[in-house]
Parts: structure tokens; sequence; C-alpha cells
């Protein structure tokens, strides 16, 4: 094939590019840093909210992919999959459901076979059950929810008193803001990443077939309390002059390693971001370095109960 009429760097029009790679970095990178500092709750049973309410109940989801009955949410969405986490505590692994007390494995047959929806932070069942059922379970979410520009935020709602369990809307359907379904909504506090399209390149050195290259990547920190917004702030400027190693994920989803199937559930092995970043020759997917060389931020006007402040990253990496 001729050189003179190829495009240069991509032979698939549908491969992930620079500015896709750069934001599921950073978010993979900040969801298993996040971790790595005590950045999750563990919901246990029995516990309770901040506010009252139950944190461990699930409440029934009208969702019209499913029957009524089927699907079951907590307060909280982005429940933590991961383990071995660089951290004292560790996160809870979700092992199975209660329904009127009786606990059912995930390895359970029949009528309660179910399954965990992670992202969404709710269980499934194959068949419906009584929307009257008490049903209950022991999980951890992410105190700090990391989503991209590509997964459209901007036409989803924020969700406000997200850990308001005790609100009488909690348990009823057709009504409140927890009608809307999680795959809709964006709680809080969370950090919407967004690459922006103000790439400079430049020779790596003489004779080279690579290039550096500098982008920009903006972090939108979303919060309903002024000291979560401040908190966040604070942790991503602290990150100027961070160096971290990146990840392919072209090689990650030809190799089919991507860690969580279409459900939202952990696939075996359950590769985790440590071994994302390994070297392909032991068995990982590193694609280049990334820089952290600027750190800008800037305070958006925005009403409370909302703050809203926004982190520019200028990112540094090279590239064939």
């Amino acid at each position: 094939m001729s050189t003179l009429t190829n495009l240069k760097g991509v032979t698939e029009y549908g491969e992930a590019q620079f500015s896709s790679q750069i934001e599921t970095n950073l978010r993979q990178f900040f969801n298993w840093g996040f971790l790595g500092i005590g950045g999750f709750y563990n919901v246990v049973i029995p516990s309770s909210g901040a506010y009252g309410g139950t944190q461990s109940r699930l409440r029934p989801v009208r969702d019209n992919d499913f029957t009524d009955g089927c699907v079951w949410e907590g307060p909280r969405q982005d429940w933590v999959w991961e383990s071995g986490v660089e951290y004292a505590r560790q996160p809870i692994q979700v092992s199975g459901v209660y329904v009127g007390g009786t606990f059912y494995p995930s390895s359970t047959t029949g009528a309660y076979a179910h399954y965990i929806d992670y992202p969404q932070g709710r269980v499934v069942f194959n068949s419906p059950i009584n929307t009257a059922s008490v049903v209950t379970a022991e999980y951890s979410y992410r105190a700090v929810q990391f989503t991209t520009a590509d997964e459209a935020p901007w036409v989803r709602e924020l969700m406000f008193n997200s850990m308001r369990v005790d609100d009488t809307h909690y348990l009823q359907q057709g009504s409140g803001s927890w009608d809307i379904l999680a795959k809709k909504r964006v709680q809080l506090p969370c950090v919407v990443i967004e690459s922006v399209d103000n790439v400079r390149c430049r020779p790596f050195e003489i004779g080279s077939q690579v290039r550096t290259q500098t982008q920009d990547v903006l972090c939108h920190v979303f919060a309903e309390k002024p000291w979560d917004k401040k908190q966040i702030h604070d942790i991503l400027v602290d990150q100027y002059e961070k160096r971290l190693d990146g990840f392919d994920l072209n090689l990650v989803r030809d190799a089919n390693a991507l860690p969580l199937d279409y459900r939202g559930s952990p696939k075996p092995p359950g590769v985790m971001y440590p071994q994302m970043i390994a070297p392909t020759g032991d068995g990982g997917f590193k694609w280049t370095q990334l820089r952290l060389v600027d750190v800008h931020s800037t305070n958006q006007e925005a009403m409370p109960p909302l703050y809203w402040s926004t982190i520019r990253y200028t990112v540094e990496l090279e590239l064939p």
C-alpha cells in the first residue's frame, strides 16, 4: 500500500486516538489513586446514612429494559469493584444480596439468581421479585465519581443530596430525583475529564519518527459542599509534574481485557490498573508516559448548593 495515499498514525477509523486515550488514562489513574488514599466508603449491614436511613437498603428501579422487580439499586452508584488497594482499609467485594434477611450469594441459581452492576450501583435479578421485598447488600462506593466528556455528562442531570437515604422518595417509585436512572445522572462530588483541541507538536529529536505532543485537559470539579470542592481541587493541583505510565486502550480492547463486561460486572481475571500499565512483555498494555507539565485552576461561577472549579492540565507525551 502506498504511503503517499494512506493516512498516517491510524489504521482503522474506530480505534481510540490520543484524546480518548488521555481521557481514559487520567480517569483510571484517578480512580485507582483515590482508592489508595481511602477515597471510598464501606457500607455494611446494619449501617445508617449520615442523616439517618439505611444505606445498605436497596430500592426497586423502574427500568424499561427490565421487568419491574428485577433491578434494585443503592443510594450511591459507582460501586468499587477493584481489590488489592494499597490502603489499610479495603473496599468490600460484593459477594451476594439479602432478600428478606436471607443471603443469596452471587453464585445462586434459580429464583434469586443475579449479577452486580458496579458502575450503576445496582443488583439485577434474572427474574423479578416482589417490589415490596426488603433487599439489602454490603458494598463500597467511591467518594468521588470520575467520568469523561465522551460519556455525555452535560446532558445528564446532576443529582444533589444522594447521601440522604432518609428522604421518603428513596424507597418511592415514580417521583423524586431517585426516579432518574443511574445512567442518566451524575452524583456529587464528581470530576468530568475533558480533552481540549489545542494540540501542539514538535520533533522529539533530529532524525526521529517520534514527536513530542502537548495537549490541555480540563478537569471540572462539581460538588455540593465547599469542603469537597476545595479538597478535590487541591489533590488534583498537587499532581503538577506527575509522571504516569499509560495503557493502550486499543490493545486492551483487542485482547478482550476490559475489566468489566457489558453488564458492569468484573470479568475474569479482573485486570486492575497496575496490571494494565505494565509492559506488554509482562502481560500488560503499556502505551506511553503522560507528564502533567503545567497546572492552572479557575473558580467557576455557580450558585449554591453547586460549587464548581476547573483544573487545566497540560499533558505532554511522546507519540510515533
